[in-house]
């Protein structure tokens, strides 16, 4: 797909991009009318950048001396992050006068919600974060985002930098949408000193987790840490299992939403996996009124032998608790699962760029500068985030778990599972979400598919 400056198309943004809002719970809050987009007003309103500038940069690498002005929208407001993101930009427009970048920054619920309202009313900024999968998608459907296969064919060696496992993330029919500057994946970290203390080897199966939790649960442990106050911790389980439980090409099947069914009994099986570790107490009995955050206190506190949690708490969980007494495992695989075992849930963020941007070429100029070796060598040493090019993460800036989980993920995984909130229509999500809290609260595994299909079936006559 060629990059579009029909304005037409892109009035049909908002129409569209109402499937794109979600229920609060799941990846966006979304309310509103699908009348047609008004004016394009900011930075974004000004006339695509005429062939010629784009062309002479494509041809020589060079951006144009007149003025230039950049809307960036990005996720990560922490003193830490912000402060790093926003040296990028100072440092390119020190080497670029004629550029001005305007910074704004929003956590995740709240850059739903602007991510909604910008796209909603045609105001959308020449740079904007993106999850990937379904939700990248959706932005190129709706004709917001520019194609990079020229830009990658201009610059191999950008594209080479970065290995295609993360290009996948942004990639719709066959081009690519998102430029990845960052991945994190699920791990189950586990406390070192317990397993030592009650001689309990590291589980690589399912079975194996379960009878290291009743030894954990006999010991007086809370096995597994969860908190579920927040269901998307819920979706990085049920990522995880429903790879293994369901065969991929039924899945893949089922998460796009034009042919989505979720008949195959592997969903309600893995429902009930879960379910079953509840009822079992493997897993704490308060899980849905218990914050991630809450979980992580706990677990660096000494009070539970494992945590499935992201790459990003590696560092903070070092800190908290010292490296030492804390590892981590891979997700176990289900013995006689007919999917995909050794994947690791995760993904990488994205940035897009706005087709209606005056300067589609100085923002993807921007963006490789953002994703240059030196600038992604210093991500991890100045944030807590984890780089996507090649050669980045060091032992320098990067500590030695960190360095394995990467490791793991690039030479021994089978890849990435796209998070099932991001990987799937957001109707189905809204609906799998809720009942990812009442499945602990004793609500049927079979009840619950029965509700998805419906969903499901909605989706596909609305199209």
């Amino acid at each position: 797909m060629m990059v579009s400056n029909n304005f037409t198309r892109f009035r049909k943004v908002l129409a569209i991009f109402m499937t794109l809002c979600m229920a609060a719970g799941c990846l966006a809050g979304c309310s509103g009318t699908s009348s047609p987009a008004p004016a394009v007003t900011g930075s974004s309103a000004a006339q695509p950048a005429a062939a010629n500038d784009v062309q002479h940069y494509l041809e020589t690498g060079e951006i144009t001396d007149a003025a230039v002005s950049l809307r960036w929208l990005h996720r990560f407001p922490s003193e830490d992050e912000a402060a790093y993101f926003q040296s990028i930009a100072d440092e390119y427009t020190r080497m670029h006068p004629n550029v001005t970048i305007k910074i704004d920054t929003a956590g995740d619920e709240a850059m739903k919600e602007k991510l909604r309202v910008m796209m909603g009313g045609g105001d959308v900024p020449d740079i904007y974060y993106s999850w990937s999968g379904e939700f990248a998608a959706k932005f190129v459907r709706a004709g917001a985002a520019v194609d990079l296969t020229p830009y990658q064919e201009a610059d191999p060696e950008w594209k080479e930098t970065i290995s295609e496992v993360y290009w996948d993330n942004g990639a719709v029919s066959g081009a690519d949408y998102g430029v990845p500057f960052r991945f994190t994946g699920g791990a189950v970290m586990y406390n070192t000193k317990l397993f030592e203390e009650l001689e309990l080897s590291v589980p690589k199966t399912w079975a194996e987790l379960e009878a290291v939790s009743q030894k954990l649960l006999d010991a007086g442990y809370t096995p597994m840490l969860c908190g579920n106050a927040q269901p998307w911790i819920s979706a990085w389980w049920f990522t995880a299992l429903f790879e293994q439980m369901v065969p991929e090409d039924i899945r893949t099947q089922d998460y796009n939403a034009a042919t989505g069914e979720w008949t195959d009994p592997g969903y309600a099986k893995a429902l009930a996996l879960m379910q079953g570790m509840y009822e079992k107490q493997y897993l704490n009995q308060n899980i849905n009124s218990m914050t991630d955050d809450q979980a992580t206190e706990l677990f660096a506190s000494g009070q539970g032998g494992m945590y499935y949690t992201g790459l990003y708490n590696f560092d903070p969980m070092s800190e908290k608790m010292g490296e030492e007494n804390w590892d981590w495992f891979p997700f176990p695989a289900i013995d006689g699962a007919p999917g995909r075992a050794n994947t690791v849930v995760g993904a990488a963020d994205l940035f897009m760029v706005s087709n209606r941007s005056a300067h589609p070429e100085v923002a993807v100029d921007f963006l490789k500068f953002l994703t240059s070796k030196e600038n992604q060598t210093r991500l991890p040493a100045e944030t807590w985030l984890t780089p996507v090019v090649t050669g980045s993460s060091t032992g320098e800036n990067t500590s030695k778990k960190e360095m394995s989980f990467i490791q793991y993920v690039s030479e021994e995984s089978n890849g990435f599972s796209e998070y099932l909130d991001t990987a799937t229509d957001a109707r189905v999500c809204d609906k799998l979400l809720e009942n990812f809290q009442l499945l602990y609260d004793g609500k049927a595994p079979e009840k619950i598919m029965e509700e998805t299909q419906q969903i499901a079936a909605d989706v596909r006559k609305e199209g």
